[in-house]
């Protein structure tokens, strides 16, 4: 039975009273799997995959060999198994009074207040049906409640395992996370798969980051060479707030990256920066928006792509700058190194500006990796494949140098050097 009957069965025979839900199903239902004759899914499109065999999984298996590389990195741990905690692994180590860390599940039961004021309120579903598909159904995930003032001294380090060992598989993953006014935290996310078989995971997270927040946050993608991951990322502003987020695609079939951020307060500050790598016939798709709703707001995009073998990445951005966000300050830009006269790059940057006072820039480049420096470090005795990783460690350098955490950025280094 293919993935999306399973789906429809499932909406159909499963009653609930939260009209949220019941609104999310029917807006699936009406939409459908977004196609390539939809322009934000023009190169490609899940539908196949739905339309494939895979088993909606659900629950943690204590006996899996969880990877533990990043472990090494102190850290407020919460790791979840196809969405279920697994608390063999987990551990809160930042005690502040009013600090909620749990599985959304939990959040549902025990924090019911706040969490349906959060919940559904950030990330779009009348015209993202794969949000839509995440919201019907109960939410599996991390719920973060960081009080007003609060400094956390550890990251919050979120690894989300998925499993397809046994058979193609089916997960949904939710993330929200709420940070209260003045407070200050870190979030490093890593997604991962376990086994062989054909592996679907739909992600939304939603954060509200409050006035004069400071949040910096990671996102790894790492999963298995037959995984397939969608992740739709909302993150809403208020004013004087600052946010860093840096994500990193890895490994994976496809990867399908939506980044929304609402600049929603006068002076909010965000950083957002990108480093993909393609290889073979993988796919990494990024979908990016800023909106500048508010004035004297700034925006610093940059992504970098490293693609080889006949493998394409997809870098899709757009800066909205509304009409009352005049003094707004917005640069983008998409950067890519193609290793291989297959690969293939379809990039995109985008400005929308409907104010006068402000300073916009946007571009991309393509090219390959410089001949000249090439030449110079096998001149001097260094092996070619060795030269190479030096010079794309140089050129994602200042992507990793923005990362604090340096065992992260240790490990970035690394996958460089063994893959690249």
């Amino acid at each position: 039975m293919s993935l999306l009957h399973q789906i429809k069965e499932k909406a159909a025979g499963q009653a609930t009273s939260n009209e949220l839900q019941q609104h999310a199903r029917a807006v699936f239902l009406s939409n459908g799997i977004p196609t390539r004759k939809n322009e934000e899914w023009k190169y490609f499109s899940f539908k196949p995959t739905f339309d494939h065999d895979l088993t909606w999984v659900d629950g943690a298996n204590q006996q899996l060999p969880i990877n533990t590389q990043l472990h090494n990195i102190k850290a407020n741990r919460l790791v979840f198994v196809n969405g279920q905690l697994d608390i063999q692994y987990s551990e809160i180590l930042d005690q502040i009074p009013g600090l909620i860390v749990c599985s959304m599940e939990e959040a549902s039961a025990l924090h019911g207040a706040i969490f349906t004021q959060h919940f559904g309120k950030y990330a779009s579903i009348e015209n993202e049906s794969l949000n839509a598909l995440n919201t019907a159904f109960d939410p599996q995930g991390s719920f973060v409640y960081i009080p007003k003032g609060a400094v956390c001294e550890y990251p919050f380090f979120i690894q989300h395992v998925t499993t397809s060992i046994d058979y193609a598989s089916f997960s949904q993953l939710r993330n929200l996370w709420i940070i209260g006014a003045n407070a200050s935290a870190s979030f490093i996310e890593s997604y991962e798969s376990i086994g062989s078989n054909k592996c679907l995971t739909n992600v939304v997270s939603e954060i509200a980051i409050a006035e004069n927040a400071q949040v910096n946050s990671y996102k790894l993608q790492q999963q298995q060479a037959v995984a397939q991951l969608n992740h739709y990322t909302q993150i809403n502003q208020s004013a004087h707030s600052n946010v860093k987020q840096i994500t990193v695609s890895m490994c994976g079939e496809i990867v399908r990256n939506n980044l929304h951020f609402k600049l929603n307060g006068p002076a909010a500050d965000c950083m957002l920066h990108g480093l993909y790598f393609t290889d073979k016939k993988r796919l990494v798709d990024n979908h990016t928006r800023v909106d500048h709703v508010s004035p004297h707001c700034t925006s610093d995009e940059k992504y970098k792509g490293i693609l080889t073998d006949e493998s394409t990445a997809v870098f899709n951005g757009k800066i909205q700058v509304h009409l009352d966000a005049q003094k707004t300050a917005a640069y983008q830009r998409n950067q890519n190194i193609l290793l291989s006269d297959k690969a293939t790059i379809n990039t995109k940057p985008q400005l929308e500006i409907f104010a006068d006072d402000v300073k916009c820039t946007h571009g991309a480049t393509i090219g390959r990796l410089d001949e000249k420096s090439l030449f110079y470090l096998r001149s001097r005795g260094i092996p070619e494949a060795v030269a190479k990783s030096m010079l794309l460690k140089a050129y994602a350098k200042d992507i990793t140098d923005a990362i604090d955490e340096p065992s992260l950025t240790l490990f970035i280094e690394q996958f460089i050097e063994a893959n690249i």
